[in-house]
């Protein structure tokens, strides 16, 4: 909810706040079918963790760059893509 409406504060066009939702969808749908063999191959305790991890590494980026004021739009389509892909393991994970 916050990068949305951080994308509509730098923007105003509805149409990015799609192209950032579906840069944050579009990952569980190509990644998922490969997520569900990971969780059922290796540890799901030490998957979570990562991914938690890799979701916290991502969270600390958009909040170095908000209070900079160093964001741009590519940088928000970029994460939002990241932590979509980190979604797509976590999801079938938990």
């Amino acid at each position: 909810m916050a990068l949305s409406r951080l994308v509509y504060r730098l923007t105003g066009s509805t149409l990015l706040l799609g192209v950032v939702a579906f840069a944050n969808q579009a990952p569980t749908l190509f990644f998922s079918p490969f997520a569900g063999v990971a969780a059922d191959r290796w540890n799901r305790r030490r998957l979570l963790l990562r991914t938690q991890g890799l979701s916290m590494v991502q969270a600390l980026v958009l909040a170095a760059l908000v209070p900079t004021r160093e964001i741009e739009i590519r940088h928000i389509v970029t994460l939002s893509v990241f932590i979509g892909r980190i979604n797509a393991f976590d999801m079938p994970i938990r």
